[in-house]
């Protein structure tokens, strides 16, 4: 698996959603991830990073792969579901 190059790690680290922290801001275009037993987890809104509840920066999509912030593949994505490396669901979408 390609890990992200020190350019984009450090890029990726630094990013927080704009609207983080302000509990009424809900993207007009986003994808919501649940955790296997249902509850809801982290979102997308431009489908390349993915942000945690209160809006934190918490990995990225690249090449049908989820990233951490360190730039380690953490998951791969297949269809609706987001898998480990032993092919167990981490988060899946509606």
């Amino acid at each position: 698996m390609r890990v992200a190059e020190a350019g984009e790690q450090e890029e990726n680290r630094n990013q927080l959603h704009p609207q983080a922290g302000n509990p009424n801001f809900i993207p007009s275009i986003m994808t919501k991830y649940y955790h296997p037993n249902g509850t809801y987890k982290a979102y997308t809104h431009d489908d390349k990073n993915l942000f945690n509840e209160a809006g934190e920066h918490i990995g990225y999509f690249q090449n049908g792969f989820l990233y951490d912030t360190k730039g380690i593949a953490i998951g791969h994505v297949k269809g609706k579901l987001i898998l480990d490396k032993a092919g167990q669901t981490l988060y899946y979408t509606a």
